[in-house]
Order: C-alpha cells, then sequence, then structure tokens
C-alpha cells in the first residue's frame, strides 16, 4: 500500500491569514514551512488512488503530487473516489473545488451526507457526483471496480459534537469516523484526524497497524484558551496529544512507533521541530507529520 500525506494542517492551514503566531509568522519566513490543509492518498498500485478528506488547498495537493500529475486531464479526476472522516467545512470544502471535473464519486456515512447536504446539492450543480455509503463496522472494498485490492472498515469516533454550521443538534457518533484501511497481501494504515477519545475499537485497530495517522490538532487541552479563546482541545472534539491523560501518554510503546500525528493547528508547538513538545513525541518513537511525506506499507 501507498500513502501520500498531501496535506497535514488543521483548517486553515500553516501560515494561517489571520494570525501572527510564532508558527505562522516563521512560515511566512521560511515557505518549507508552509503546512496545507489534513489530507491523504492511498493506493494499492500507485496507479489507482483514493483520496481522503478535501481541505480547501485539495487542488494544489493534487497538482503538486507527481504519481498522480500524469494522469490529470480536462474534465477528469486523478483519483478515483474522494472519502471523508467527518463532515467538518474544513474537510468537505475542497469538493467545490473540484467543479471543474465531469463526475466525482464521493464515501461517507449517512450522518455526514445528511449535515453536509449544502455542499452535495452546490457540487451536484458542476458535475455528477454519486454518493457511496459508508456502514461503520462493515468492511469494503476501498474501490468497488477492484474488489481484490485495499479493504476499508469505518470506527465511529465523534463524540456527539456536530460541525459549527449544525448548530445546537447533537451530532451522532458516525458524523466522525477513523478509516482503518488494509491490504491483503499486507499492511494497514489508520487515519484517524478527528479524535475525542480513545475508544477500545480504536484501540483495537491501532495495535493491527502499520501506521497511524492521528489527530494532533493540538498538543495540551488549554492550547487555545492561552491563545485568547474560549474553548479547550477536548471542547472542540480533539484529544490532545500532551498532558498525563492525552494520547502520547496512553499510547503504549507497542503502538508509538507507528504513529504519525497529523491535522496541526496553526498554534500546535509540534510544528517547531526544535520544541520540547516535539523533542517529547520524537523520544515516545511518535513522529509529527509534513505534507508531501510518503509511506510504502
Amino acid at each position: 500500500m501507498l500513502v501520500r500525506v498531501l496535506g497535514s494542517a488543521a483548517g486553515g492551514g500553516v501560515p494561517q491569514w489571520n494570525c501572527g503566531c510564532a508558527n505562522c509568522a516563521a512560515a511566512i519566513a521560511d515557505p518549507s514551512l508552509m503546512r496545507t490543509g489534513c489530507s491523504v492518498a492511498v493506493s494499492a498500485d500507485g496507479a489507482t488512488w483514493t483520496v481522503l478528506n478535501a481541505p480547501a488547498e485539495l487542488p494544489g495537493q493534487l497538482t503538486g503530487f507527481s504519481k498522480m500529475r500524469g494522469y490529470l486531464d480536462f474534465g477528469k479526476l486523478p483519483f478515483a473516489q474522494l472519502m471523508l472522516t467527518d463532515a467538518e467545512l474544513d474537510h468537505a470544502i475542497g469538493l467545490l473545488m473540484l467543479r471543474q471535473a465531469t463526475e466525482l464519486t464521493v464515501a461517507c456515512t449517512l450522518s455526514m451526507r445528511q449535515l453536509l447536504d449544502g455542499i452535495f446539492r452546490l457540487v451536484s450543480g458542476y458535475l455528477r457526483v454519486t454518493w457511496r455509503e459508508v456502514i461503520p463496522g462493515t468492511e469494503f472494498p476501498l474501490d468497488p471496480a477492484c474488489p481484490s485490492g485495499l479493504l476499508g472498515r469505518a470506527i465511529p469516533v465523534g463524540g456527539g459534537k456536530p460541525p459549527a454550521y449544525a448548530g445546537a443538534i447533537r451530532a451522532s457518533a458516525d458524523a466522525a469516523i477513523a478509516l482503518q484501511i488494509y491490504d491483503p497481501h499486507g499492511g494497514c494504515l489508520v487515519y484517524a484526524p478527528c479524535v475525542p477519545a480513545l475508544t477500545d475499537p480504536l484501540m483495537r485497530a491501532f495495535r493491527d497497524a502499520s501506521l497511524i495517522l492521528l489527530d494532533g490538532t493540538f498538543f495540551s487541552d488549554d492550547e487555545l484558551i492561552k491563545a485568547g479563546r474560549r474553548r479547550s482541545a477536548l471542547q472542540l472534539g480533539h484529544l490532545p496529544v500532551g498532558g498525563p491523560d492525552g494520547s502520547l501518554a496512553r499510547l503504549g510503546p507497542t503502538i508509538l512507533p507507528n504513529v504519525v500525528y497529523t491535522h496541526l493547528n496553526n498554534t500546535n508547538p509540534l510544528l517547531a521541530a526544535r520544541s520540547t513538545p516535539a523533542e517529547q513525541v520524537r523520544r515516545a518513537g511518535a513522529a509529527v507529520a509534513a505534507d508531501g511525506t510518503d509511506y510504502e506499507l
């Protein structure tokens, strides 16, 4: 299985246009530190790809990936389908950026489909959209045209928090999922960019994984509060990396070497490679994702 990290930042990327924090200032001064919205491409053979999530920067991520560039053609997409792990706008707004295509297949749960109805209707005004339902807990071929290829399974991780645009409704658990993708010939990826808690099903999936692209949005629970915002990481539906109850402390030495933290908010000290939190992650055996990194499982 081939895995490409197309983007590793939380919504807004790094630098964020309305922020002058240390990480954003550093990325403005040194473009090599820039990061785009969180997205991943996976393939069994390097020819047929599935893209996971659609940030606003997706078109640039696709044209910047040489293994997809050779498939670019007017009206055609260089991937077979796009899968969503949640209904957050930061992971779905890129669907609108694909409107020049003639057709698009989007796979997601029913809860996501209902929450994103407005975006689906907008995109459908430009191209033919096929919705493929993902049923949590049920194994499915990642690419229906290749049933002998990669297999997927969705693990509900939602904690009831709906996207901000949805108002005060309580979202169902499958409004956010982790994706377990495995190759029958060996290799297993778990992509979990939005994780409010380490549940038993999620931990079981981690133990079977060769690579875990895990929610690293915030290093500490009070990271945004210190930056003058009102809500903590947990209130926003993200388990922090650090702290006594964070993922770094709770994942054991057999799991951490397979963990790569992604979906990094622009306030996250992990973005500074020489920071104490970044060194703490390295000492634990885990890593921090970067745009354009390739893995072969």
